[in-house]
């Protein structure tokens, strides 16, 4: 298993020199399981990432997992190159948005006038949306879990988030079984 940070910074986007050593893109974290490629967070970090894999030549084949849908996590979306590719294939889940949303809804929300030129329907690569629950146990491969945790609701985050098992501070992290 490999990890590589394109994103960790929270909120905003900084492109400052004096916060280079860390990197100034938001959420998005490239996990290599195998050949399975998951990407966790899709904040501006996404963007690097998904230039990344273009120039690789290969077709993709990822799951993006949502840890909640702050803008600061699903900024880079638009901007992620493969999903304007058909020959990419893309499964894109999110557990803090049932009952009320769901994913396809929440992304055509960001991704429409005046906030944005482009809606959904100029993806052009196969996505499969796949909402569940908070705490859930999730098999998006054959020999592949994930478990995933509901977030206390506090008045910053008022929709349940995923979060580790074993942690109640952060709520972007997986546990993954080996494959």
């Amino acid at each position: 298993m490999t990890v590589q940070f394109w994103g960790v910074r929270g909120s905003l986007a900084c492109p400052e020199p004096e916060v280079a050593r860390y990197g100034g893109n938001t959420s998005c974290v490239e996990v290599r399981c195998g050949d399975r490629l998951l990407i966790f967070d899709a904040g501006t970090g996404l963007r690097s990432l998904g230039n990344t894999l273009t120039r690789s030549g290969r077709p993709i084949d990822a799951d993006l997992f949502f840890s909640h849908f702050h803008i600061d996590h699903v900024a880079g979306l638009p901007f992620f190159a493969p999903i304007y590719e058909p020959t990419t294939r893309l499964r894109l889940w999110a557990g803090n948005l049932l009952p009320s949303r769901r994913i396809v809804q929440a992304i055509g929300q960001m991704m429409s006038e005046p906030l944005f030129p482009l809606g959904p329907d100029s993806f052009k690569a196969a996505i499969e949306f796949h909402d569940f629950y908070a705490g859930d146990v999730l098999k998006p491969h054959p020999g592949m879990t994930l478990r995933t945790a509901a977030r206390a609701r506090s008045r910053t985050s008022p929709t349940p988030s995923i979060v580790p098992a074993r942690s109640t501070r952060t709520c972007c992290s997986w546990r993954a079984t080996s494959i």
